[in-house]
């Protein structure tokens, strides 16, 4: 999602984590809610995430990101999501155990 916003630099000392406990019916249910509240922070406080981790829990995932402060004197801005939808979400389990998303946002 955020390789669509745009491109950021960072130093190390400038990273921090932010964290969500987020509960929820259905994983798409949760991956629309995360994926919300990271936009949210974005558009609130510039908060940018270069890495992402997901606990998921029954009823209920725990979220870290870290990432710095965008700059838009410093990093590129490459385009502005107005929100994640609903439409075409999708969560699947893959093969190997793992899990396979697919959002569609608005711009």
């Amino acid at each position: 999602m955020f390789s669509l916003i745009g491109r950021v630099s960072f130093e190390e000392r400038d990273l921090a984590d932010h964290r969500w406990e987020i509960a929820y019916a259905t994983p798409e249910e949760a991956l629309q809610r995360w994926l919300q509240e990271l936009l949210l922070d974005f558009d609130l406080h510039g908060f940018f995430p270069v890495t992402t981790s997901v606990e998921v829990r029954p009823g209920r995932i725990a979220a870290v990101a870290r990432g710095g402060t965008f700059d838009p004197a410093r990093d590129e801005l490459r385009s502005e999501l107005k929100a994640v939808t609903q439409h075409g979400l999708r969560v699947r389990r893959t093969p190997r155990g793992g899990l396979e998303a697919e959002v569609i946002f608005d711009v």
